[in-house]
């Protein structure tokens, strides 16, 4: 600091600019349009859409899989062993047939968990 400070500073007239109310408005505008911009440019970058961008392997032939069931709790599910395979025209599995202790049953992949424990055991006997 060179000096002190030897006089005041000058007074506030705001006889040009925005009354408190459009101050007010304006800010809270500016502010408005900042949380805005904000979070549909910003926050959507956060979050991680992983849906599609892994690819996972198709489901095979006497691979042992879990039925999802919305009724049962996970532990009650039925477990079964693949016994054909259904692609689409995408060449990814879509539908398989699977044979259960109490028949044999044709669901959607998505009703149907891949037991990766239990296939890795398989391949190594």
């Amino acid at each position: 600091m060179e000096s002190a400070i030897s006089s005041f500073p000058e007074p506030y007239t705001a006889s040009d600019s925005l009354s408190y109310y459009s101050r007010w408005k304006l800010i809270k505008t500016l502010r408005n349009k900042f949380w805005n911009r904000w979070s549909t440019e910003y926050l959507s970058h956060l979050q991680a859409r992983v849906k599609w961008s892994v690819h996972n392997s198709n489901l095979r032939v006497n691979q042992l899989v879990l039925l999802k069931n919305p009724n049962t709790k996970l532990l009650k599910w039925n477990m079964g062993r693949i016994l054909e395979v259904f692609p689409g025209n995408d060449g990814l599995v879509r539908v398989v047939e699977v044979k259960t202790s109490s028949g044999t049953l044709r669901r959607a992949i998505n009703k149907v968990v891949p037991n990766l424990c239990l296939f890795k055991m398989t391949l190594q006997l």
